[in-house]
């Protein structure tokens, strides 16, 4: 609450300059796995240790602030440059599947790449790898849908949610590609979780309700002819 220029309310105060940066777009650098600058409570001993976990270090160059948090100062950026770090995974380990960086991160680049790819050959093969070195702008979210987590033994479910940064695939469209041409671009090469999270994320589809119900009822394999294969992935039917 603000009355008379004053803040009252804690959740109104402000977040620092550099949390306060919701739009940011630049030249995606080569990414590098890192040791964790966070730390963690051992359950053992109580105390706090380094947490074991690798993250992967993002860099932009020639990088341009682009939204704020309303009522933040916009930061100067040191050599036009932004760095930012997400959890990966232990060393020689594979990342979660519902971890931000694969979920959110690395599925929005997937997109965003194949929107740009001009091989049709190559869309199930790109990835957010081959946005390297080419202009690209990403955006801060919050409570983003990362999937499901299921307890076997218990039997019960609850949506995984994250926060941090993914790449802008909001002008991936073209608008004037028939929807279902668009549609079908979501869905080859994604399993469903992922299709379903393109499909809510998109520009042209978010807005219409039916496409998550045909994922969700099967029928988006004969509305867009497609099928799910072995590998669990949507492919042409």
């Amino acid at each position: 609450m603000v009355e008379q220029g004053i803040i009252f309310d804690p959740k109104d105060a402000s977040k620092g300059a550099w949390q306060g940066i919701r739009k940011i777009e630049g030249v995606l650098q080569q990414p590098k796995l890192v040791p964790s600058k966070f730390k963690r409570t051992d359950p053992k001993t109580n105390k706090e240790i380094d947490d074991p976990k690798l993250q992967i270090e993002v860099k932009l160059t020639e990088a341009e602030i682009l939204e704020m948090e309303p009522g933040e100062v916009k930061p100067d950026l040191k050599d036009d440059t932004y760095t930012f770090w997400m959890g990966y995974a232990l060393p020689g380990a594979k990342p979660s599947g519902l971890s931000f960086y694969m979920a959110a991160f690395s599925a929005s680049g997937k997109l965003l790449a194949k929107a740009r790819a001009t091989d049709p050959a190559a869309l199930d093969t790109v990835t957010w790898q081959n946005l390297i070195g080419t202009r690209v702008t990403l955006v801060y979210v919050i409570d983003y849908h990362l999937g499901t987590l299921k307890d076997k033994k218990k039997g019960t479910e609850e949506e995984a949610k994250g926060k941090g940064w993914i790449f802008d695939t909001s002008g991936t469209g073209d608008v004037k590609e028939d929807i279902n041409t668009h549609a079908k671009k979501l869905v080859v090469g994604f399993k469903p979780s992922a299709a379903k999270r393109n499909l809510m994320l998109d520009a042209r589809t978010k807005r219409d309700a039916s496409w998550k119900a045909a994922l969700d009822d099967g029928s988006i394999e004969k509305k867009l002819g497609v099928k799910l294969g072995k590998d669990g992935k949507y492919a042409e039917a």
